[in-house]
């Protein structure tokens, strides 16, 4: 089925989402507890992956511009998990977690 765009059909898609962008592995520089800007001229997508122990991290968040979209707590069992955001141009994003060992096991941004 054809794409009908209403108004003007004179779209740059170089702007568009996923346009232009790659998956990129950031497991090695992106750490907990730290504001990341996203600088990119486009929405970023995140996913990251982890594996918590029960007692070792008992609550794990995101942020996007201070405010804490996603937010997981359990500290009587082990569980693994993954979070997918959206991250809009010109905003900021956190990983946060309460962990003595970073639960984190994959990092990737498609950016």
């Amino acid at each position: 089925m054809p794409t009908v765009l209403r108004g003007s059909d004179n779209m740059d898609s170089a702007k568009a989402f996923g346009q232009n962008q790659t998956w990129q592995d950031k497991t090695a520089s992106r750490v907990a507890k730290t504001q990341y800007l996203n600088d990119t001229g486009k929405p970023i997508t995140v996913i990251i992956s982890f594996n918590v122990v029960a007692g070792a991290a008992t609550s794990v968040y995101m942020y996007v511009d201070g405010v804490k979209i996603i937010s997981v707590t359990d500290t009587t069992q082990d569980y693994a998990s993954t979070f997918t955001i959206v991250v809009p141009n010109g905003s900021t994003y956190e990983y946060y977690d309460q962990s003595t060992t970073s639960p984190i096991q994959r990092w990737f941004e498609l950016r």
